[in-house]
């Protein structure tokens, strides 16, 4: 059986992986790394967040996370702001411009992992979602 075991999780990393680099060849077209992306998307518009903030909201580490806020500084798509209450702390917020972009690369992105699982049928997806439910409850 341990056989069986290894095979699932040979064929799911295999899964991951294919999906994982489609997506971010799909994000490198559009311009961005799949870390700017991620940093883009988790700026709502409307909101500003320290890096600090950000780092938690996108699983990183702070010092990955500032290179990528500057380079979206240098794009236009975000800027530093000081906080209204205290002038000590540096928050980040899109730019009118980065509102634009972000939406943009959003619906595109997500247009594109839609093209992804578009050959599944109906009764498919609903498989392949009970399975994925189970194996993450068994996961925990």
């Amino acid at each position: 059986m341990e056989d069986r075991y290894i095979e699932c999780h040979k064929k799911l990393m295999e899964l991951s992986w294919r999906v994982i680099g489609k997506s971010r060849c799909n994000l490198s077209s559009l311009g961005f790394a799949w870390n700017q992306y991620s940093i883009m998307k988790a700026l709502k518009p409307g909101e500003s967040l320290t890096v600090s903030e950000i780092s938690t909201r996108v699983h990183r580490k702070i010092s990955n996370v500032t290179p990528v806020v500057d380079f979206l500084q240098d794009q236009g798509i975000a800027e530093r702001v000081s906080d209204d209450k205290d002038r000590r702390v540096i928050r980040v917020r899109l730019t009118e411009e980065g509102i634009n972009i972000r939406q943009k690369t959003m619906e595109n992105h997500y247009s594109f992992l839609n093209g992804l699982y578009q050959s599944l049928t109906e009764e498919e997806m609903e498989k392949f979602l009970d399975i994925v439910a189970i194996f993450l409850e068994k996961v925990r």
